[in-house]
């Protein structure tokens, strides 16, 4: 009799948590909800020694403020992604993503931010634990408008004293 009470008890609590699961999703998206900051326009090229990189891909990460601003964050700052592919001939376009809501849109929000350049995976297993991002020396600026950007992966040279 006590295979029989647990065996019981068992539907009685799966039964429970099937009814709860069927009411916490009824009524919306069940997704957050968050919109995409203002976006603009960005395409680029992405190149080493001159020559177009090929393969991988690139994102973006807000540069934080020295001294921020009193009220709310920056949108650049909270629940979004910025990334792209970057194609055989080293070009991109940037697409920001909404974390929350998972709305994406080409583009990306007015900011200064740190690239990172993750280079494709290797095909071969003993190769992929070395692929590591590189962040490139430059910060990138997103201004008002259409923002056509040449990335260099290559260190600038060094400032001449006078």
């Amino acid at each position: 009799m006590t295979d029989k009470r647990v065996w019981l008890f068992g539907r009685l609590v799966g039964c429970l948590a099937l009814f709860g699961l069927f009411l916490g999703c009824g009524g919306g998206s069940g997704r957050p909800e968050g919109a995409l900051p203002k976006l603009q326009p960005v395409r680029g090229q992405l190149v080493r020694a001159g020559q177009p990189v090929s393969g991988g891909s690139l994102r973006l990460e807000p540069i934080a403020a020295k001294s921020p601003a009193p009220g709310p964050a920056s949108p650049t700052a909270q629940n979004v992604s910025i990334a792209g592919n970057v194609g055989p001939d080293g070009r991109f376009e940037l697409v920001t993503l909404h974390t929350l809501s998972m709305q994406s849109s080409p583009g990306a929000p007015v900011g200064q931010y740190r690239a990172i350049y993750v280079p494709p995976a290797s095909e071969r297993p003993e190769d992929q634990a070395a692929v590591q991002p590189i962040t490139l020396p430059e910060p990138v600026t997103i201004q008002e408008g259409q923002n056509d950007l040449k990335l260099s992966l290559d260190r600038p040279p060094a400032a001449k004293r006078k």
